[in-house]
């Protein structure tokens, strides 16, 4: 029984093995520490780095996988610890713990010889280090050894790197009585995270002092205060052996020296400026990349993404980005891993952070741009680097997607500009600025009384005169009630549809062919029917159509009732936070709640750009175009709004018509009544005629231009929305086509007649239906 206990605690308790790529290595070489885990049970596995002797850690990277056996799960836990020599001798690698539940496990300690390159000269220093180097000077006074902690700089702020070189200067003739090179414990520092560099482990200058020689021993690391105040450094200490007698057999006499202390201020980091989603980080230079690979696949799939910072600073301690992950996937983060590097002197590296993203449901998942904040320390400021959002497109089996770029971000700066407010100014202020500058200058002068002109517009609108198209005009609002749609509905579809209705099929089939008859006999040619018989029929067809819609109506109370009360509610708390649902992936909903933000504030282009956005995700191409010209008509020279424009396809014909100046009416009207005003009241105070005249005549110039964009913003220009909307020559559905235009098209409206629109797009006219098109 014992025995049996002893195998089944030894086969949960984790396996743990530790080894390295090579047990001598000269200095400045890379040792990989691998470490391997295996566990059984869902308990999670908890590795203690080992102690290291002669080694300076430069990058890690772990892993984790699951696999199940005999219905348990095993884990097995790999991490690599990229180590480099930094001096001779022999570099210990201490126990490697690991604490599984309440099991613990520990490896043998392993040790690597280490050797000095050939020449006695170890890696390069640091082009800052090197700079000291050259310049430092030998101590006065004839000592036998000096040693001396520099720091560099003596004061900084929270987050700035930090150099503390230890020199170690030797008379030579101590120096050449050593016969092992002197061994520099650098000074111990407290609330610190501290990298070792590397540094020649022999002579690195040499300076005469006076009468005396003497030679340079460095050591050096690289520190990040983890927090404000002031920070201490303990002394440093060199080791040395002295031999009592030349002979080889003498014994030796061990020497140490310390160091002085020193005290750094460490500033915090400035409040002003500060961003509100800084998480601390600091650094230099620090770029954010983001990737998903694959964009495309099935519903159930897996994508990998990754986040790499890549920068000068303590990369170690960087925190994770926050990414927006869309609703619909789950995320698993998998694998951190950090590699350190030297620029001119600058701790620096990259840190990759993997995520296994499984799409749960198909469509289309937008991932919006990721940001990160950090404090400059080189720049003394805050700043804000991102990476570009993508969209994850998953399908229901083989089905094929259409993938194409996302648009910008959302606008969150709403509301109204001064340029808007000009827009809308009414044209009797505008009058009125024209027309009193010059009257206050001219009365004085003046021999008769000026009779102010006024230019009437009229619109000309089209009435239907006779009884057969009042007619018309009745029975198209009699059906519409009844059916909606019913204008785009013909022959045996409108029969269908009024059956659905609730019409008997005789009374169906008599409507349908009395509107047809009609429709000739308004818009074909004269003399093919009797009017009189004809408008006692369709009068015969509105009385029985009356009789027949109010039970219907009566009869579809009460679910549009239920839909209301089902709708109502949800459909205020969305509203209430459009951008995000827009962010979470409900855009349908926050293309809801933006277009009532356009209803009732119709002067923000960030409800119109924020609306388009919506609509292009959702592909109506069409409305995003609509909207987006809409906003650009209200802030021309937003870059979101242009970058927006240029995602659909250009059509030269749309653009012509719907062309958006660089300048709004109400910029360039404000323009020139200031230069007017200031023209005129130069004329009445006598200074500066020519110049008064010269600003007089440019203002004109420039309200002439700004009469001119009102009246081309003033035109009736609609965008098509449906797919290869015919141009009929006759406003009815069944009417012959001249032309088919596609979807996002620009067309001038001529006139309305009832629910239906003359349009032209070029020298080619037609009529639409007001539901095909949106105005702008």
């Amino acid at each position: 029984m014992t025995g049996l206990l002893a195998i089944v605690l030894a086969v949960q308790q984790p396996q743990v093995s530790a080894s390295v790529d090579r047990v001598t290595a000269l200095v400045g070489d890379l040792v990989t520490l691998s470490i391997r885990v295996e566990a059984r049970g869902g308990d999670p596995i908890r590795v203690l780095d080992p102690v290291l002797s002669g080694f300076d850690v430069r990058g890690t990277s772990e892993a984790t996988q699951v696999r199940i056996v005999d219905g348990a799960p095993w884990r097995t836990y790999t991490r690599e610890l990229r180590l480099v020599a930094t001096r001779a001798g022999t570099a210990s690698i201490g126990p490697v713990r690991v604490r599984h539940g309440e099991d613990m496990s520990e490896t043998a300690p392993i040790t690597v010889t280490v050797t000095v390159p050939a020449g006695g000269v170890g890696p390069m220093l640091a082009p800052t280090i090197r700079s000291l180097v050259d310049t430092v000077r030998a101590p006065p006074g004839g000592d036998e050894v000096v040693l001396r902690v520099v720091a560099i700089p003596r004061q900084l702020i929270l987050g700035a790197q930090l150099d503390l070189m230890t020199l170690a200067w030797f008379r030579r003739d101590v120096r050449r009585q050593l016969r092992t090179p002197p061994t520099l414990t650098p000074p111990e520092v407290e609330g610190v995270w501290s990298y070792r560099q590397e540094t020649p482990t022999g002579i690195v200058a040499s300076r005469r002092s006076g009468e005396w020689w003497y030679d340079l021993f460095i050591s050096h690391q690289v520190l990040f205060p983890l927090a404000a105040g002031e920070l201490r450094v303990g002394p440093a200490t060199v080791s040395y052996v002295v031999p009592l007698t030349y002979s080889f057999l003498s014994r030796e006499l061990q020497h140490e020296v310390q160091s002085e202390r020193l005290a750094i201020a460490v500033r915090p980091q400035p409040v002003a400026g500060r961003p509100p989603n800084f998480s601390g980080v600091a650094g230099s230079d620090i770029a954010i990349d983001f990737t998903l690979q694959p964009t495309q696949l099935q519903a159930g799939g897996a994508a990998t993404a990754t986040v790499t910072l890549d920068g000068a600073g303590n990369v170690a301690l960087w925190p994770e980005p926050k990414v927006n992950w869309p609703i619909g996937v789950r995320v698993y983060p998998t694998d951190v891993t950090v590699d350190l590097t030297s620029r001119d002197g600058r701790i620096a590296g990259r840190k990759r952070f993997t995520y296994l993203i499984v799409v749960d449901s198909a469509g289309t998942h937008p991932i919006p741009a990721v940001t990160y904040s950090y404090f400059d320390a080189g720049r003394g400021r805050y700043r804000t680097v991102g990476a570009a959002g993508t969209q994850l497109i998953a399908s229901i089996g083989d089905m094929p997607v259409a993938t194409r770029p996302p648009p910008p971000p959302l606008m969150l700066d709403a509301g109204e500009t001064w340029s808007t407010r000009l827009d809308h100014v009414p044209v009797v202020i505008w009058v009125a600025i024209a027309m009193l500058p010059p009257f206050l200058v001219l009365i004085p002068v003046a021999s008769r009384r000026m009779r102010p002109r006024v230019a009437v517009t009229h619109a000309v609108v089209r009435h239907g005169g006779t009884t057969l198209e009042l007619l018309d005009h009745e029975l198209r609002a009699a059906l519409a009630a009844i059916v909606p749609g019913a204008a785009h509905r013909h022959g045996a579809d409108l029969i269908a549809a009024l059956r659905a209705a609730g019409l008997e099929p005789p009374l169906a089939a008599h409507v349908v062919r009395a509107r047809d008859r009609l429709y000739q006999a308004v818009f074909g040619p004269a003399g093919g029917t009797d009017p009189d018989e004809l408008g006692a029929e369709v009068r015969e067809i509105l009385r029985a159509l009356a009789g027949e819609a109010a039970p219907r109506h009566r009869r579809r109370l009460v679910p549009i009732a239920l839909v209301a009360l089902a709708w109502g509610t949800p459909a205020q708390a969305q509203q209430s936070e459009p951008e995000r649902l827009y962010e979470a992936g409900a855009v349908r909903p926050a293309a809801e709640a933006f277009l009532a933000r356009t209803a009732a504030e119709p002067r923000s282009p960030a409800h119109w750009y924020n609306l388009g956005n919506s609509f292009y995700r959702l592909g109506e191409d069409g409305r995003a175009l609509a909207a987006w010209l809409r906003a650009a008509r209200l802030a021309p020279r937003r870059s979101e709004i242009r970058r927006a424009l240029e995602l659909l396809p250009e059509d030269p014909v749309t653009e012509r018509i719907a062309r958006v100046r660089y300048v709004t009416a109400g910029e360039l009207l404000g323009t020139a009544a200031v230069l007017w005003v200031g023209g005129w009241l130069l004329l009445g105070v006598g200074r500066a005629r020519r110049f008064a005249w010269g600003v007089v005549v440019v203002a004109a110039a420039v309200a002439g231009a700004g009469a001119r964009v009102r009246v081309e913003a003033r035109r009736h220009i609609a965008i098509v929305l449906a797919h290869d909307v015919p141009l009929r020559s006759a406003p009815f559905g069944s009417a012959e086509a001249a032309r088919v235009i596609v979807e996002g098209s620009a067309v001038t409206v001529d006139r309305r007649d009832g629910s239906w629109l003359l349009v032209a797009r070029g020298d080619v006219h037609g009529w639409v239906h007001e539901d095909e098109v949106t105005g702008l």
